[in-house]
């Protein structure tokens, strides 16, 4: 993989800010910009409604769908492109029939897109939400096999924590609702494209991952892994033209014997188009899905490695690979107030040069690697932490 020539595809990298922002939001490859632009220059020059018009969208699009099941070990009928991650989980969690005092099992280190779905389940059906306590970053299968009862319907979790860094078993909790009635809905957010994903191993039933992120493609893009038995039988929170087939004049339908029952109707086309073009992308200059994770873990492992030899900071990410994506997350002594927290992000980007965010939910710094970054960059992160924590302990 030759890091040189992929940073020259990524103008925000190749400035004099150090991009360390993928979790938050990955920037597209400029070629795929320029296709993208192109694209849309024909698409409206034509007019949308005019016969044949984005007929180059329309293919590239479906490509979406195989490319995505290909990068995680799926097959194409288990993809459905949906707007959101949030949109996915909310799918997922919606498919399940609940009755009052039902039971759904989730963690503390969860994003907003999964304690959001699952808090609507308790207002809406009067579900018992079950929170499982971190511990290093993660929870272990035997937490979440501690946690269920004969009332839990669903296990909703992150493959990730975007708060930790840390990495769910998800595999090892898949198997353990191999012989239960519950289901398993994911967060990929932060693992799809960063970690290796294989979801015809995970065991999941539901697995929502966005195409932004480490997949490179445009805001408003994600997919929604549903698993063969589960796409033919899963009830769905909505309908659309997309998801079904009308088998009447007055609107009658059957759903779609896949995962495509979980589609609605008006997408943009262009934004998968443009997703499945970073798709091929990831696979050409970064080398496939091994390439990328071993370059970004290996990243990962030097950052957590020189953050913990600084005085007053401490490295919440798990320090195993195994037990980690591309995220690591960090506090600095003194950093305990969301102010001071977004004061230190701003005097990082201004005085330093260094992009990364904070996170609230664990008083906490964040940086994220990909395979665009590079040593020195981490490096010029943790100089400027080390400088950082001088400056509070003074």
């Amino acid at each position: 993989m030759n890091v040189d020539q992929i940073r020259t595809d990524f103008p925000p990298v190749g400035g004099p800010v150090a991009y360390l922002q993928t979790g938050t939001a990955g920037p597209m490859p400029w070629p795929v910009v320029l296709k993208y632009q192109e694209m849309l220059t024909d698409y409206q020059r034509q007019g949308p409604a005019y016969p044949g018009a984005g007929e180059t969208i329309h293919v590239k699009a479906a490509e979406c769908r195989e490319r995505l099941a290909s990068f995680l070990g799926a097959r194409r009928g288990e993809i459905a492109l949906v707007e959101s991650t949030s949109a996915g989980v909310n799918a997922g969690l919606l498919s399940v029939p609940w009755e009052p005092n039902d039971e759904v099992i989730t963690t503390d280190i969860e994003h907003a897109a999964v304690t959001t779905a699952v808090h609507y389940l308790r207002s809406r059906y009067w579900v018992k939400p079950v929170v499982v306590r971190s511990r290093g970053g993660t929870v272990t299968a035997a937490q979440i096999e501690e946690a269920i009862t004969p009332r839990t319907k669903a296990i909703c979790l992150s493959h990730v924590s975007y708060c930790t860094g840390g990495r769910l078993p998800v595999e090892a909790i898949g198997h353990l609702l191999s012989s239960r009635r519950a289901i398993l809905v994911v967060d990929g957010a932060q693992a799809a494209g960063s970690v290796e994903v294989d979801l015809a191993e995970v065991g999941c039933h539901f697995y929502a991952f966005p195409g932004y992120k480490w997949l490179l493609g445009p805001e408003g893009t994600a997919g929604l892994y549903v698993r063969a038995d589960m796409a033919k039988v899963s009830l769905v929170p909505q309908a659309g033209f997309r998801g079904v087939t009308i088998t009447g004049p007055d609107g009658a339908y059957e759903l779609a014997g896949d995962a495509r029952r979980f589609e609605l109707s008006t997408t943009s086309w262009l934004n998968f188009a443009a997703l499945s073009d970073s798709l091929e992308y990831l696979e050409m200059a970064g080398g496939g899905r091994a390439g990328i994770v071993n370059y970004d873990s290996s990243l990962a492992s030097a950052l957590k490695r020189l953050l913990a030899g600084i005085s007053g900071v401490k490295v919440l990410t798990p320090e195993a690979a195994a037990e980690s994506g591309a995220l690591v997350a960090f506090s600095v002594a003194g950093l305990d107030q969301p102010e001071k927290l977004s004061t230190a992000v701003k005097w990082l980007l201004d005085e330093k040069k260094v992009l990364i965010r904070s996170v609230r939910q664990t008083m906490a710094l964040r940086a994220s690697v990909h395979f665009y970054n590079t040593l020195e960059e981490v490096e010029r992160l943790v100089a400027a932490v080390r400088g950082l924590a001088a400056e509070v302990r003074t």
